[in-house]
């Protein structure tokens, strides 16, 4: 998956702002929109900067009480980390875990075209281990339709979990469930388990 695949479905709309802006101004505008940054864009509509809720409150130590009248270019973070639409979910998930980063704008040909957050990273990553559990579902009850073994219990009681490992019921014994000509064995051994009389 790839970050044009993500704001094909969440959007390509992005809050920006002047430096000029007050504090104020563009807090009162997270809270309406619900969002979490605002990019910062000269007049030229280059990137100055992005404002995150995280810097307007550790900016509160600093300004106080006024902290409200201060502008958006005294505040914002001014070495923006982008992407592009080309790159790749699990190089961006890297980045923003090393980074420490919330928000990236995604930038195509010199012009800002989105922004992505943790938050939809998270949220497509977890569609995606979804997928692939459905699919690695249908394998099963198909390869175990076409050729039952004793000792395995029907694909319906068995529970799949996408990661390192399976969660087990009742008795836990390990093996190997279903190795269908033409198709690549599981890379994950299932566990099946029957449940006590």
């Amino acid at each position: 998956m790839d970050v044009a695949r993500i704001l094909d479905s969440k959007g390509h709309q992005v809050m920006t702002s002047p430096p000029t802006a007050s504090v104020a101004e563009v807090a009162r505008r997270l809270k309406e929109t619900a969002i979490g940054a605002v990019v910062v864009q000269e007049t030229d509509g280059r990137i100055a900067g992005i404002l995150s809720e995280r810097d307007v409150v550790h900016a509160l130590v600093d300004f106080d009480v006024d902290l409200p009248n201060q502008t958006v270019a005294a505040l914002m973070t001014r070495e923006v980390v982008t992407c592009a639409p080309s790159d790749k979910v699990h190089k961006i998930m890297r980045w923003m875990t090393e980074g420490r980063i919330r928000h990236l704008p995604v930038i195509e040909d010199g012009a800002l075209v989105g922004i992505i957050s943790i938050g939809d990273i998270v949220k497509h990553r977890l569609e995606e281990l979804e997928e692939e559990s459905l699919r690695l579902r249908d394998y099963i009850a198909n390869a175990y339709a076409a050729e039952p073994r004793k000792g395995i219990e029907a694909p319906d009681q068995i529970l799949l979990v996408v990661g390192r490992r399976s969660i087990l019921r009742g008795r836990i014994k390990q093996r190997e469930v279903v190795e269908q000509r033409g198709i690549e064995p599981l890379t994950s051994t299932l566990r099946t388990s029957r449940s006590p009389n």
